[in-house]
């Protein structure tokens, strides 16, 4: 069995700019800040990238040792997941 890739929920609104983006979770109509790392981890969720090329993609993007940014994104897809903004969906084999 493949391993479950984190994807929006759909149910999220996002105002983005170069200082990061804003999600507006429309069922519990809270807001949520991300910072510019986290603004693009969300725009790469939202065009389906595999999780594990989301390490490589932003640790050259940011230019930023790939173990602290393997970290940090496992971190940000299990907050987003617990607040409802992403879901697993089955990776195709």
């Amino acid at each position: 069995m493949a391993a479950p890739k984190p994807r929006p929920t759909g149910s999220e609104h996002v105002a983005a700019d170069q200082d990061g983006a804003v999600l507006l979770h429309v069922p519990d109509g809270l807001l949520y800040g991300l910072n510019p790392t986290a603004a693009a981890l969300w725009e790469h969720l939202t065009q389906g990238k595999e999780s594990r090329d989301l390490v490589e993609i932003l640790a050259v993007r940011w230019d930023v040792d790939p173990d602290r940014i393997q970290a940090d994104t496992v971190a940000l897809i299990e907050d987003l997941s617990r607040l409802g903004l992403l879901s697993p969906v089955e990776e195709e084999r």
